[in-house]
């Protein structure tokens, strides 16, 4: 996202310091969605660290499921 512009922002009331404002806008929403991002990545990494111990029960379903 480039600009986050206020509702009321139209092209006849636009100025350098409602464009800037806009960018700036853009900027903090990007970072927040990026620091979001980043966050679930860390946590789902701790998931994929935990070792999964599989039964042959387990091994039996997920051929049947597969078709195998």
């Amino acid at each position: 996202m480039l600009y986050d512009w206020k509702e009321e922002t139209n092209f006849n009331n636009l100025t350098i310091e409602k464009m800037q404002h806009g960018m700036d806008n853009a900027d903090s929403k990007n970072k927040q969605k990026h620091d979001k991002v980043m966050e679930s990545d860390e946590i789902m990494g701790d998931l994929f660290d935990i070792p999964v111990e599989m039964t042959e029960d387990d091994i039996e379903l997920i051929n049947e499921f597969l078709n195998v």
